[in-house]
């Protein structure tokens, strides 16, 4: 199967685009993967604190 790629970006700065946009719809999606309210929280967290982490990053670099 040529050209299969993984659904997670490359780039860093894409990944934190995709984890932002993941944070903020998965809780629209929590009936259809049978998500508790607990998952979504925590979903909600890892990508909050990835974005964090990465903007931490970035602005010490600066």
């Amino acid at each position: 199967m040529a050209g299969n790629k993984d659904w997670l970006a490359t780039r860093l700065a894409d990944q934190v685009v995709q984890l932002q946009n993941l944070g903020d719809k998965i809780n629209t999606y929590k009936t259809v993967l049978a998500l508790t309210l607990a998952q979504v929280a925590d979903i909600q967290a890892l990508c909050g604190l990835f974005v964090a982490v990465n903007t931490f990053t970035e602005q010490a670099r600066a």
